[in-house]
């Protein structure tokens, strides 16, 4: 059956561990208020000063004029650059972790003994830890500060080479407490204990799940490729609602007001009631949508594989307006909202930003970018 699972990807997926073919990555920007992280090519991260009314380069990673730096060949990064006022993390398919300085990227630290390809992750769990699975079947947990394994308050001490858990992830782990929800492509959810002990098994269905969003404290958000979306509870699994897709659902859903909005893979958009599990409204935006939409204005703000961005008023799902993206690769990465906009990244390093006010879409030069 775990077999059968991994082989019904045959798109991305090249054998039973859950490999990709030909890695290309496809980490969505990481935005604050004045600053952004983005993948400006597949393997160089570019932080801007977004403070002003264009971004200004601050620097890149890696710095190919540096000595520490020529050699490092990032491969592919799949999600989002983890920041905090101390760091800039991201891991890499090719099994490496990396801590920089967020004023000029210098490395702070560097793990290249993974061995295993990250594709979710990493997450900060109690403001001190770096938690992330692998395409091997291994959950790690590391100190934020060093790199190295946790130990912890309970004296118990995380392997160097992580834990088994019972298939390949590629889900980002969710965090809640001192809880670590780990999804795998073989089906399972599994509750693990940053503190150590046994690890529960909450549930397991019957398709592939790469990706995996805890929604609030009380509800799970669980898409798999068996095209059903499963609404969990997290105390003890049990299954709150469940949703039949028109095909796979493999994004992050944008969430408000107890429903979850979701794109699949036949382009059909879905606003779930997680509770009923029922459908408010679905739209066809036309295309395959892997990327997570968002919110911004009133509006869902939802980008396709051709790649295009459509514009659905929240409340019923019509579609306000679509606007084509031209020459800039297509979209895999999530959608991000900020303020009142959102930011929309191609394959190609392209950056655009949808205006709900207007129903615009500009692209965002990134002047300086180029090796």
């Amino acid at each position: 059956m775990a077999l059968a699972m991994l082989l019904s990807a045959t798109v991305l997926i090249s054998s039973a561990c859950g490999g990709v073919r030909k890695p290309e990555g496809w980490a969505p920007p990481a935005l604050s208020q004045d600053a952004a992280l983005i993948f400006t090519a597949k393997e160089r991260l570019s932080a801007f000063d977004f403070a002003g009314p264009a971004p200004i380069l601050k620097w890149t990673f890696p710095n190919k004029d540096l000595s520490t730096q020529k050699d490092i060949k990032l491969e592919a990064v799949y999600d989002s650059p983890l920041r905090t006022a101390d760091a800039v993390y991201l891991a890499t398919y090719h099994g490496e972790l990396f801590a920089l300085n967020p004023s000029d990227g210098s490395i702070i630290w560097r793990r290249s003994d993974i061995k295993a390809g990250i594709v979710g992750g990493p997450v900060l769990a109690q403001g001190k830890y770096l938690v992330f699975g692998t395409i091997e079947g291994r959950l790690y947990v590391v100190d934020a500060a060093s790199g190295k394994p946790a130990r912890m308050e309970s004296d118990y001490q995380w392997p160097d080479n992580g834990v088994k858990v019972a298939g390949p992830v590629w889900a980002a782990p969710a965090i809640r407490g001192g809880g670590i929800y780990i999804a795998t492509m073989t089906g399972d959810v599994v509750l693990y204990n940053i503190q150590g002990g046994p690890a529960r098994k909450l549930y397991h269905g019957t398709g592939a799940i790469a990706d995996l969003t805890l929604l609030d404290d009380a509800h799970l958000f669980v898409p798999s490729l068996n095209k059903t979306v499963t609404i969990l509870n997290p105390d003890d699994g049990a299954v709150i609602s469940s949703y039949r897709a028109s095909d796979w659902v493999w994004s992050r859903p944008a969430f408000q007001s107890g429903i979850a909005y979701f794109g699949d893979f036949s382009g059909q958009v879905t606003a779930l009631d997680i509770t009923t599990g029922q459908a408010k409204w679905t739209a066809a935006a036309g295309a395959r949508i892997k990327a997570a939409p968002a919110i911004a204005g009133g509006a869902l703000v939802v980008a396709d594989r051709k790649p295009a961005a459509h514009f659905f008023d929240l409340a019923t799902g019509k579609l306000l307006n679509t606007v084509p993206i031209l020459d800039a690769g297509t979209v895999r990465a999530a959608a991000v909202p900020s303020a009142n906009v959102v930011y929309i990244l191609t394959t190609h390093g392209r950056l655009f930003r949808a205006n709900p006010a207007d129903l615009s879409l500009v692209e965002v030069p990134l002047n300086g970018t180029k090796p």
